[in-house]
């Protein structure tokens, strides 16, 4: 049975994407009634949305402030400088660069008729269905057997995504559900010898994030396994050397904002040096743990939430 056999089952996605995110708007409303903002707990974070009801205010928190502040001030300038002094903070310019440009940009063009957090919530949404349907289908052409042992495999991965508790990033104002709507679709692409399209995804998905750069790997690696090929299973001629060209788009695109970074920062790595800086250097899962005792444990806040660590351990 072939991929085009698979036909979406539209109904049960929406169903099961639905009950997902009424759960966690119901979670979000009762759990900011009953222990507040992180905020009040961690003084001098960027606050830049403006005032919405709490059904949207929910999903605007900590990075989300600074796409919405990037969306309608820009990387740098005076605006952004003079943002920081009149909250009495201190960060530096090239704070910003800590965030790639896709997804503010998306920001900016529906803020005029959304709002930038409804802009946002809108946008991780409507990438979150789209990643949805991506990863059914992909799972659906992984599974071998009958064509409803697929279905349901499919739609076995749609629901462990939406499930995870850490799934609520993917509806609010931040980059991850269009990072994985276009990294599922980078890789859809490709697997379909489609490599001038992977090479475009792939770089819009790294002008979101910075990870997307890795996307060259599998997509090169499906290059040479259809160029190896002595026939290809979708009857496609094997791919030529300019549909690799077309996948070096994706570490272009990177190489791009470093060099925005380099002429407006004075430093082509200050996205890296911006998280560093942040969050330190990379580390293992442990980390949390230690940050958690180290700061003194306490039933909620920034880094010593003893009931975010439940959860955590338990999941």
């Amino acid at each position: 049975m072939s991929d085009t056999d698979a036909r979406v089952p539209w109904l049960d996605l929406l169903l099961l994407f639905s009950a997902s995110r009424l759960a966690l708007l119901i979670v979000g409303i009762v759990s900011t009634g009953l222990l507040g903002s992180g905020l009040a707990v961690m003084k001098g974070n960027l606050v830049y949305h403006e005032e919405v009801s709490r059904p949207l205010d929910i999903w605007a928190r900590w990075d989300s402030e600074w796409y919405l502040l990037i969306a309608k001030e820009g990387y740098a300038g005076d605006d952004v400088r003079a943002h920081y002094e009149n909250l009495g903070v201190s960060y530096e310019p090239e704070a910003t660069a800590g965030f790639l440009p896709l997804y503010p940009l998306l920001i900016r063009a529906l803020s005029p008729v959304t709002g930038g957090v409804g802009a946002g919530i809108l946008i991780s949404n409507v990438a979150l269905g789209l990643a949805l349907v991506l990863l059914y289908k992909l799972t659906y052409s992984a599974v071998a057997g009958t064509g409803e042992r697929r279905r349901l495999a499919g739609l076995a991965a749609c629901a462990a995504l939406l499930s995870h508790p850490m799934s609520l990033f993917l509806s609010a104002v931040y980059a991850e559900s269009l990072f994985l709507a276009l990294s599922l679709a980078t890789w859809d692409f490709a697997r379909r010898g489609r490599f001038a399209a992977a090479g475009i995804v792939g770089a819009l998905a790294t002008l979101t994030r910075p990870f997307g750069v890795f996307l060259l790997a599998p997509a090169a690696w499906e290059w040479w396994a259809r160029r190896s090929a002595a026939k290809n299973p979708d009857g496609a001629k094997q791919p030529g050397l300019a549909a690799l060209v077309w996948l070096t788009a994706i570490p272009a695109a990177l190489g791009g904002f470093m060099l925005y970074c380099g002429r407006v920062f004075a430093d082509p790595l200050a996205f890296v040096h911006r998280q560093s800086r942040w969050r330190g250097g990379m580390s293992g899962p442990w980390h949390a743990f230690i940050r958690w005792w180290e700061a003194g444990p306490a039933p909620h806040g920034a880094h010593n939430s003893t009931l975010e660590m439940l959860i955590a351990a338990a999941t």
